[in-house]
C-alpha cells in the first residue's frame, strides 16, 4: 500500500486518496452504500450480486520457520530437510510438537489451514494468535514460534532475512493446492473518472509483482540448484 499510495499521488497530486482498512463484510458494506469506490478482499464466499469483481492475485501458504526451531524439532534431519522441503513440501502433520503463531479464525488464511489440517487429520500447537502476520514472521526469527504466509508477505520475510543473521525458511507446504483468491470489487453501476480507473490499473500492476514470488518458489521446486542472477537480483531488491 505505501508504494501505490506514493506512485497515486505523484500522478495526481490533487486528488484526495482515503484509505480504510476494515473486516471484508464492513468493506462490502461501505462499497455497496457508496461509501467507498472500491474494495480489495479475499474472495467473499457469497459475493454480491451488485458487484463486479476481478480476481488479481491467487495467493498461496507457505510456511515459515528458522534454522534454530529446525534444529531443535528435526536434529537427525537437519539441514538436508530443508533441501528435501524447499522441493517437495513440507507435511505439516510433521509438525504438530512445534508452536506456531497464527491468524484470528475467521482469516482466510486461518480458514485455508484448517480446511487442510482436517483433510491430513493433523492440528498444530498454536501459542500466539493476532491479525499481524508481520509481527508472527518476526517472532519466527527469534525462535519464539513457526508461522505461515501468504504471497503478498513474502516480500516482508525476505526483508527480515536481509536483515538478521537468524534466517527464514519459507517452505511450500505439500499437497495444499488451496489458493486465496485477492479481488478488487466495486458497484456494477459505478462510472470512474480517471484518476480511479489509474488507480485500479496500479492495483493490479502491484498485484502481478506479487505473483512473481510465487513464480520463484516454483522454480527451487523444479531446480533446487543455485537460482539464476536475474531471480537473486529480484529477491535482493524486493521487487
Amino acid at each position: 500500500m505505501p508504494n501505490l499510495i506514493s506512485d497515486f499521488k505523484n500522478a495526481f497530486p490533487d486528488v484526495h486518496l482515503r484509505i480504510v482498512s476494515a473486516a471484508s463484510p464492513e468493506l462490502q458494506e461501505m462499497v455497496l452504500n457508496n461509501r467507498l469506490d472500491m474494495m480489495v478482499v479475499g474472495m467473499p464466499g457469497t459475493p454480491s450480486r451488485f458487484l463486479t469483481s476481478t480476481v488479481i492475485l491467487q495467493e498461496k501458504l507457505y510456511l515459515v520457520v528458522n534454522d534454530n526451531m529446525l534444529r531443535q524439532y528435526f536434529p537427525e534431519l537437519y539441514p538436508a530437510c530443508k533441501q528435501i522441503w524447499l522441493t517437495e513440501g513440507a507435511v505439516l502433520r510433521n509438525f504438530q510438537q512445534m508452536p506456531f503463531a497464527l491468524n484470528l479464525p475467521y482469516f482466510n488464511s486461518s480458514m485455508l489451514l484448517k480446511r487442510h489440517l482436517e483433510k491430513i487429520g493433523a492440528s498444530l500447537d498454536c501459542v500466539h494468535v493476532s491479525s499481524h502476520p508481520d509481527l508472527h514472521h518476526m517472532m519466527s526469527t527469534r525462535d519464539y514460534t513457526a508461522s505461515f504466509c501468504l504471497t503478498m508477505y513474502l516480500p516482508g520475510v525476505l526483508k527480515l532475512n536481509q536483515e538478521r543473521k537468524d534466517k527464514l525458511n519459507i517452505f511450500p507446504i505439500k499437497d495444499f493446492h488451496e489458493t486465496n483468491p485477492v479481488v478488487v470489487s466495486y458497484l456494477q453501476s459505478r462510472v470512474f473518472r480517471r484518476s480511479t480507473q489509474m488507480l485500479l490499473q496500479m492495483i493490479r500492476r502491484n498485484c502481478k509483482v506479487f505473483s512473481k514470488y510465487d513464480l520463484i518458489y516454483q522454480y527451487l521446486a523444479q531446480d533446487p540448484g543455485p537460482l539464476p542472477r536475474v531471480l537473486c537480483w529480484f529477491i535482493e531488491k524486493g521487487m
